[in-house]
């Protein structure tokens, strides 16, 4: 079976998105699951890094985001996508707007922005993603060994 590919989408790529996809991808990896996970951002700035918040949070939780560099969503990467996760019912709403053949691929986390606050809220923003993905991962393996 072929990999699946997953879009984690937020705003500016640079805090939730970049964080989920850390959590998702390391998960996936532990589990030795083949997952292809990318992360975008509906109003970003190519090239900005992660929010040092972000870096720090992901850090602690055992994933390096001092690489990631932002990347603004586009058609194509909402075509390729398997599975879509966003961050609000905006950034759903905003997806379907111009790819509404995809209504059925598109999970919404309700995941607050953390942007500028405090590295606890991050924390609790990764916590809260991994909450999240645990089951999403279970059943994805189910299907791997179903398939």
């Amino acid at each position: 079976m072929k990999p699946e590919h997953w879009l984690i989408c937020c705003t500016g790529n640079t805090c939730r998105s970049p964080m989920a996809q850390a959590v998702v991808q390391t998960l996936a990896d532990r589990r030795g699951l083949p997952l292809v996970v990318a992360s975008r951002g509906l109003a970003a700035y190519p090239g900005d890094g992660a929010s040092p918040q972000a870096v720090e949070a992901a850090a602690e939780w055992g994933a390096d985001l001092s690489a990631h560099r932002a990347q603004r969503l586009t058609v194509g990467d909402v075509e390729d996508a398997d599975r879509i996760y966003v961050m609000s019912d905006a950034h759903k709403q905003a997806i379907l707007s111009v790819c509404p053949q995809k209504a059925n691929a598109i999970w919404v986390l309700q995941v607050a922005d953390p942007y500028g606050q405090s590295v606890a809220v991050y924390r609790a923003c990764l916590a809260q993603m991994e909450r999240y993905f645990e089951p999403e991962l279970d059943a994805l393996e189910k299907r791997y060994e179903n398939a």
